[in-house]
């Protein structure tokens, strides 16, 4: 069984993501973190090189 939400926003990414923490916000939620994807790929093949030495 499938069950999820999903919204299309007509906005760049960086408004898209002020206009969902505030809606969280004023429904008593919180962004607890957030995750650089990118940092983390290169974070992660930068190890991976090192290793292979």
């Amino acid at each position: 069984m499938e069950y999820y939400f999903s919204a299309t926003l007509h906005t760049d990414f960086d408004d898209a993501v002020a206009k969902i923490t505030e809606a969280l916000k004023t429904e008593g939620f919180g962004v607890l973190t957030e995750i650089e994807q990118l940092k983390i790929l290169h974070w992660s093949r930068s190890r991976k090189k090192l290793q292979r030495s």
